[in-house]
């Protein structure tokens, strides 16, 4: 009789330890998917900063600058959205 009881107890703590480790893994989670949210917000803050240069209307190669940060602004709008979408999962 006294294996049965054993039994149950080992079940018992598997499972606490299996919720533990789920419970770490959703903090991790969380942890990146914020750090992920602040790190595109600021880096997307960053690239629209207007440069003030008095020559900056006679670079040629602005169009491409252009282009490069628009591009690089979409890419971080993409990852914060996804983030985001990690977070609903979190919750379900």
């Amino acid at each position: 009789m006294s294996g049965v009881g054993g039994a149950g107890k080992k079940s018992s703590s598997r499972s606490v330890a299996t919720k533990t480790l789920i419970i770490q893994e959703y903090k991790r989670r969380l942890r990146d998917n914020i750090r992920s949210l602040n790190d595109n917000f600021i880096n997307i803050l960053n690239a629209t900063k207007i440069n003030t240069e008095d020559a900056a209307h006679k670079n040629t190669s602005k169009m491409t600058e252009y282009y490069t940060i628009k591009n690089e602004m979409a890419v971080r709008a993409a990852l914060i959205v996804r983030a985001c979408d990690e977070f609903v999962e979190v919750d379900k």
